[in-house]
């Protein structure tokens, strides 16, 4: 088997929190799970209007869209919990 498919035989229908997701390597990081076919969850400060974000439309593939402060932890983990998410570390 070869690797994409192994990666997608792992990531397909899992829940993937990403902090900073409107940042150059969360949206990239947002790009490839998506494309390998995880369901992701975004939490970051709003993206400005030239971001990779925005330029290559990753509002669309976040099932969860977040804009808040990461040092905000009580709302961090409101937000975490609400989405019923398991812990994947990348």
């Amino acid at each position: 088997m070869n690797k994409i498919k192994t990666l997608r035989k792992f990531w397909k229908g899992k829940k993937v929190f990403i902090t900073g997701h409107t940042g150059f390597k969360g949206s990239w990081m947002l790009i490839l799970l998506n494309m390998i076919g995880a369901k992701i969850y975004g939490y970051s400060l709003k993206p400005n209007k030239k971001s990779l974000f925005i330029q290559a439309k990753c509002k669309d593939l976040v099932k969860g869209n977040f804009y808040a402060d990461i040092n905000d932890l009580n709302n961090l983990k409101k937000k975490f919990q609400k989405q019923n998410l398991t812990f994947y570390f990348i």
